[in-house]
């Protein structure tokens, strides 16, 4: 989508017709309209990413646009501030969570199919794949406070179980500390 939309907007047929200043251009448009920062530079960043991968595969001889820098993202920049959910959206996140599970769970079992015969007995009993439930994975999410990045790399001798709170062990950190939700620990 990203990359379809700066398609569309430099209306360029060949990447030997692209140039830096055109897409420039888009780029100021994009900001006159009102769009973020982090958007518009994810947008090119993904254009960039294409025009990188054709060049490094011999498609292209050089990519037009690999000097253009990405806006800046500092707080001045920012559309919208990020907050925590409250306690009252992280129930209702967490319910919905485990309402797709469910149903998730009743359509790859194929239950409706089945206890209405409509496939034969072959179809009926064979194996079937089950998706990985969202529930613990949201809840893990919620509860620790970690990134994806930090959430998938946990193993289970780095954590410290206490009372109603877990923390893995420190690594070195890009960002500040975070306080637990609950108990208000630092991690």
């Amino acid at each position: 989508m990203r990359t379809k939309r700066v398609l569309t907007a430099i209306r360029v047929q060949r990447v030997r017709d692209l140039q830096t200043g055109l897409l420039l251009q888009v780029r100021a448009a994009r900001v006159a309209a009102g769009v973020g920062h982090r958007t518009i530079n994810h947008e090119i960043m993904n254009f960039r990413a294409m025009l990188n991968w054709a060049e490094k595969n011999g498609l292209i001889g050089q990519n037009p646009i690999r000097a253009i820098d990405p806006l800046p993202t500092d707080r001045g920049h920012i559309r919208r501030q990020r907050r925590a959910m409250s306690e009252d959206e992280i129930q209702r996140f967490l319910a919905a969570a485990a309402e797709d599970d469910r149903r998730v769970e009743a359509q790859v079992a194929a239950a409706r199919t089945i206890a209405n015969g409509t496939k034969g007995p072959t179809w009926n009993a064979r194996e079937r794949r089950t998706r990985v439930p969202q529930l613990p994975l949201w809840r893990g999410f919620i509860e620790s406070g970690a990134r994806y990045g930090e959430f998938t790399r946990t193993q289970w001798g780095i954590l410290t179980l206490s009372g109603a709170c877990s923390r893995a062990a420190a690594r070195p950190r890009r960002t500040a500390r975070r306080a637990c939700s609950r108990c208000g620990a630092t991690t």
